[in-house]
This record gives C-alpha cells, structure tokens and sequence, in this order.
C-alpha cells in the first residue's frame, strides 16, 4: 500500500505538492516531537533523505529494513 501511494504520488507530484507535504510533516513533527523523539533526531539527522534519484526504491529499502528488524525482534523472543 504504501508503495502504491508512493508511486501514485510521485505521478501527481508537483513542487508546490512537494514544499507543502514538507511544511506539514515538519510542523507535525516538530509539534509532536516529544512524543517521538527517535523519530525526530533521524529526521533530524537525514536519515530519510533518499541518497538517489530513486524514491521508490528508497522507500522500499525503508519498508524492507522496518520487516527485518520485526523478524530480528521476533527471533529474539
């Protein structure tokens, strides 16, 4: 799902789309920061900036990386 609606986003992206997505997640985050705050230091620290001119297959590795760790956990227990 998630991938379909990158993809169907990056179809209709614009960049005026693309600045108001950022203004919201920003102010979201930073809003709730303190109820996130692993999450706010990696986007803090960049750790979602795709490193390419491949979105999808960026957010796939995200989507992959989050499956391995719920494996890895599930291992453990």
């Amino acid at each position: 799902m998630f991938t379909r609606s990158r993809a169907q986003g990056a179809l209709d992206s614009s960049e005026e789309g693309d600045e108001e997505w950022d203004r919201l997640t920003t102010h979201q985050l930073t809003v709730h920061a303190d109820r996130f705050p692993a999450l706010a230091r990696a986007v803090t620290e960049g750790a979602f900036i795709p490193t390419d001119d491949a979105p999808l297959a960026f957010g796939l590795a995200c989507v992959l990386d989050g499956i391995h760790g719920l494996v890895e956990r599930a291992d453990c227990a």
